[in-house]
């Protein structure tokens, strides 16, 4: 997440907002400009709400930079995964009773035909 503060924000307004980070879990990173403060807040909490970081004075605004669903996106894994299930897999169609065959795993021993 990054925080960036507003132009000519206080040191205390600054200081204030990485107590609060800190006391929430997160690691500060921060970079100060010549007129701003850009803060990086890594290790964001799932139930984390920007808005408790927004309101606070000197803020001008937080931009949460995760991923949802970070370990199920092709960034975290390019390559896919295979999922082997031991009798294979089957597929209802929605509005249908008719079942489609198994399919199974290259190497299985009963593949059908």
């Amino acid at each position: 997440m990054v925080v960036i503060m507003q132009e000519g924000a206080k040191e205390e307004q600054i200081q204030h907002v990485i107590d609060r980070l800190v006391s929430m879990g997160f690691d500060i990173h921060r970079s100060t400009g010549a007129s701003q403060t850009v803060l990086g807040a890594v290790g964001v909490p799932a139930d984390f709400d920007p808005r408790d970081i927004e309101v606070i004075d000197g803020v001008r605004e937080v931009v949460r930079i995760t991923q949802p669903y970070k370990l199920a996106s092709r960034a975290f894994r390019p390559q896919g995964t295979v999922v082997e299930l031991p009798h294979g897999v089957s597929d209802w169609r929605r509005g249908s009773r008719r079942r489609r065959r198994p399919v199974f795993g290259r190497d299985t021993p009963n593949r059908l035909a």
